[in-house]
């Protein structure tokens, strides 16, 4: 059996794998003939910026300004090398991206155009007024 995981905040990966093995164990003791084994491929920590951090700022002020309406804050079903960036290097990350969250690495995995035209108006701007640029 293999799991991914995907981290919250709050979670450790060390938490998560210490749960497991405690279920190995007990299910050791009621069964005799249960033998599991634990190896983790990949870790990654999950990713929480603040939203008073300037590149949550640009991003947020950008889509207002763009979409005329309040953006949604909320995590995302999948990963991104966003995890790596902040788990390891401390870069705030923003997971921010057109489409259907539930498509992505599917067969037939899609994007509409309209929708790519509008995420890329919104990373240049937030990029722009991120960097000091002055934008309408």
């Amino acid at each position: 059996m293999t799991l991914d995981i995907r981290l919250i905040p709050g979670q450790s990966p060390e938490d998560i794998e210490s749960k497991i093995r405690a279920i190995f164990n007990r299910l050791q003791s009621q069964d005799a003939h249960f033998n599991a084994d634990l190896e983790v491929i990949e870790s990654r920590p999950p990713t929480a910026t603040s939203r008073q951090e300037p590149v949550v700022v640009e991003l947020d002020r950008a889509f207002r300004d763009l979409a005329g309406k309040e953006p949604v804050y909320g995590g995302v079903p999948g990963s991104t090398d966003g995890t790596i960036l902040f788990g390891r290097a401390g870069v705030p990350i923003v997971t921010c991206g057109p489409g259907d969250t539930l498509i992505p690495h599917h067969i037939d995995e899609y994007l509409d155009i309209d929708q790519l035209v509008e995420a890329t108006r919104l990373y240049t701007v937030t990029a722009m007024r991120y960097l000091g640029v002055h934008t309408p």
